[in-house]
C-alpha cells in the first residue's frame, strides 16, 4: 500500500504486523499503524527483514538463474515491473511473458507470487487464471482484478473479443459497471485494483489503434528452462530464500 501523503509505502507481513518503509528507512509496526489496515487473512505471509542488503531473486533466484529470456533487459523489466507491484498507482502496466509451449511462462510468474507471498484464506496463493472468451470472460476478469493483489492468465494466444479494450481500462484504473444480481437492474462498480500478468505463445490484439501495446511490459521466453527444474523444487527454492528475496525488496524501495 502506498500512501502518497506521507510518502510510505506499507509492505503487510502475516496478519498482525507490517513493514513501513520511507526513504532510508524500514520499520516493523503493527497491522493498523497510520490507520492503514491489512485484512486478515488477506494479508502477505509473514516474513523477517534480514540484515544486510537481502538477495535479489531476478539474480540469485534458481527460477532466474535457469530461465531462457529473451534479452539482457527481460530481468530488468521484471524486477521494475515486481517493484512496481507496492506502488498501488491508478496506472498499473501489464506485464505479457511471451513465448513457445513448455519455456516455462508460467513458472516464472508463479515464482514472483511466491516471492512475494500472496495468501487466499491464509494459504500460499500462486494460482493462475484461464483467459475466456465472450461477455463471460470480460466479467470474470473484472471480478478477479476488484479484489486486488496479483493475478496471473495464462494463454492469451486467440483473438480475444473484449480483451484490448478491458485491458487498456484496467491498465488505467478505470472501471466496469455490471449487475449485482443476474435477475436485477442494478448496477455495481467493479475496479481495477490489482496488478496482472499475462502468458501467450503469441499475443493477439485485436484493436487496430494500438492502445494496447503501449501499455504493456514484454518479456520473451526463447526456449525449455535451461536446466530442468520440476515445479516443486524451484517453489521450494523460492520458499526457503523468502525473506533474504524480501528483505532486498524492501532495502530497494527504501533506497
Amino acid at each position: 500500500e502506498w500512501d502518497r501523503v506521507g510518502n510510505a509505502i506499507y509492505v503487510s507481513s502475516g496478519d498482525s504486523r507490517m513493514y513501513k518503509v520511507t526513504a532510508n528507512k524500514i520499520e516493523d509496526v503493527p497491522n493498523g499503524t497510520d490507520g492503514v489496515v491489512f485484512l486478515r487473512g488477506a494479508t502477505l505471509m509473514p516474513f523477517k527483514l534480514q540484515d544486510g542488503p537481502g538477495l535479489d531473486p531476478f539474480v540469485h533466484s534458481m527460477l532466474f538463474r535457469h530461465a531462457s529470456l529473451e534479452r539482457d533487459t527481460d530481468v530488468m523489466n521484471c524486477r521494475l515491473w515486481f517493484l512496481n507491484l507496492f506502488m498501488c498507482d491508478q496506472n498499473k502496466p501489464i506485464l505479457l511473458v511471451n513465448g513457445p509451449r513448455g519455456s516455462g511462462k508460467t513458472f516464472l510468474l508463479q515464482g514472483m507470487k511466491q516471492f512475494l507471498g500472496i495468501r487466499t484464506n491464509g494459504q500460499l496463493d500462486d494460482s493462475y487464471n484461464k483467459m475466456e472468451r465472450g461477455d463471460k470472460g470480460a466479467e470474470n476478469f473484472w471480478i478477479i482484478i476488484d479484489k486486488g493483489r496479483f493475478e496471473i492468465f495464462d494463454n492469451f494466444d486467440t483473438k480475444i473479443s473484449w480483451a484490448d479494450n478491458d485491458f487498456q481500462v484496467a491498465s488505467t484504473g478505470g472501471t466496469h459497471k455490471t449487475r449485482e444480481l443476474y435477475k436485477t437492474d442494478v448496477l455495481v462498480t467493479l475496479y481495477a485494483r490489482a496488478f496482472f500478468a499475462l502468458t501467450s505463445n503469441n499475443a493477439v490484439f485485436t484493436s487496430e489503434g494500438g492502445g494496447l501495446p503501449d501499455r504493456i511490459i514484454k518479456i520473451g521466453t526463447v526456449g525449455r528452462p535451461k536446466v530442468s527444474k520440476g515445479p516443486a523444487e524451484l517453489k521450494a527454492d523460492n520458499m526457503a530464500h523468502r525473506e533474504e528475496y524480501m528483505t532486498f525488496v524492501l532495502r530497494t524501495l527504501a533506497a
